[in-house]
């Protein structure tokens, strides 16, 4: 890991996945199918982890666990929105990492705080990419950053600032 990035300030991105093993279930012997979280470099394609979530759990622990597990630092792990979680980002910020989630609607606190940022706070970066066409589809990629984050307060309704 160390000899993929040149230069030591360059962050990594390391993008993680749950999926299911197609044809790896058993109808017969009531064996539902196998699920894995993989964890791969998305400039090089390479591999670094694949881990099974088990029967009885969702891929939340296993996450969180990959994190520590790794024993990288400084780099940049995405998830969907199921991971989503503090403990997610207790995981990375333990290890010296950051963690980029979706956040959805079923989450509607965060959903505002992430809202109230964006209407109050000036972004400190900004990346646009070009408008792409391809099969029907358009796509149009932006990322704004935030250093400071609006926090509704649970317990009395008040704003704060977390860094």
């Amino acid at each position: 890991m160390s000899g993929l990035s040149e230069e030591k300030n360059i962050k990594i991105f390391i993008a993680c996945d749950g999926k299911t093993l197609r044809g790896s279930f058993d109808n017969f012997k009531d064996k539902k199918a196998i699920q894995i979280l993989s964890a791969f470099l998305p400039e090089s394609g390479i591999i670094l982890a694949h881990c099974e979530v088990g029967e009885k759990t969702d891929g939340i622990p296993v996450a969180q666990n990959l994190i520590k597990e790794l024993g990288l630092e400084n780099c940049i792990f995405s998830y969907d929105a199921l991971n989503c979680q503090e403990n997610t980002s207790r995981a990375a910020e333990e290890s010296n990492n950051d963690v980029i989630v979706c956040v959805r609607g079923n989450q509607k606190i965060l959903l505002n705080n992430c809202k109230d940022t964006c209407e109050l706070r000036l972004p400190c970066s900004e990346y646009e990419e070009p408008l792409i066409k391809e099969r029907n589809r358009t796509e149009r990629r932006k990322v704004t950053v935030f250093k400071d984050m609006l926090i509704t307060d649970k317990k009395n309704g008040k704003m704060s600032v977390r860094l």
